[in-house]
């Protein structure tokens, strides 16, 4: 049997593992009988994620649809609505849903992975703990979520480039978040490596991004590991850390599944 957790989250820096892991034991659940949803970075249908979705004001919104009226139904079938706050997804990891001035238009006013924020710090927040809050209201309380990289990464990446806060404003956006779902009985799992400039550097050439190899991404990935450590030693959060340095999957599973309470 496994403990009464509803929500299990698998973290740690590009390259860790946290993709291969979160498969892993959806499929390892299944097996067992156990209904359960994985959410991978970049899935269109992801609960709380909203990387590639633009920003606008009811207004702006407004004015988006009534300047595009042969798309606009197209718009509006993307797009979430938060109180006054409109989210637009423009694309996913298959594709671009919009083309030419509209994708150039949307792309420009990108919520977390644009080059400028497109809110304040205080909206950004806000925005994250009500898609939070709706998760836990919306989903079906018989399954069991898994999200990849969805609680530490997504937030401290995008808040760390965005609006450089102090250590303490981050882990305090996070205990936000954790409020909005602490219901769930989460768990989280951080898999971890000795040497994040080696991690990274043998990511850098299997995914062909020579930007993780270089030495100012490795030393903001090393910064946001610290936070994170920060965040588990602070938060109400069951966590356990497992150094995956050696790739030994099998090994960190069988971790994984006794945490769990796995019989």
């Amino acid at each position: 049997m496994m403990r009464d957790t509803q929500l299990i989250l698998f973290e740690g820096i590009p390259g860790s593992g946290k993709t291969t892991m979160a498969k892993r034991l959806h499929a390892h659940l299944l097996d067992r009988g156990i209904d359960a949803d994985v959410y991978l970075e970049g899935d269109s249908n992801h609960p709380v994620d909203l990387g590639w979705h633009a920003y606008f004001t009811k207004g702006e919104y407004r004015r988006l649809t009534a300047e595009n009226p042969s798309r606009a139904e197209a718009i509006e079938s993307h797009t979430i609505v938060h109180g006054d706050d409109y989210l637009v997804q423009y694309k996913d990891t298959e594709g671009n849903y919009f083309e030419g001035d509209l994708f150039a238009l949307l792309q420009s006013r990108e919520l977390c992975i644009g080059t400028e924020p497109a809110v304040s710090f205080e909206k950004f927040a806000e925005i994250f703990a009500d898609r939070w809050r709706r998760f836990v209201e919306e989903r079906d309380a018989r399954r069991v979520s898994i999200f990849e990289g969805a609680f530490f990464q997504h937030q401290l990446h995008d808040l760390m480039r965005l609006y450089r806060p102090e250590r303490a404003e981050s882990v305090g956006h996070l205990k936000t978040l954790l409020e909005q779902f602490s219901a769930l009985n989460p768990i989280l799992f951080y898999l971890s490596q000795t040497d994040v400039r080696e991690s990274l550097t043998r990511i850098a050439k299997q995914r062909e991004k020579p930007h993780f190899a270089s030495d100012a991404y490795i030393a903001f990935q090393q910064e946001r590991k610290r936070i994170e450590y920060q965040a588990m030693s602070q938060l109400p959060l069951r966590s356990y850390v497992f150094d995956n340095s050696d790739c030994d999957w099998d090994r960190v599973l069988r971790g994984v599944l006794g945490a769990l309470d796995f019989s």
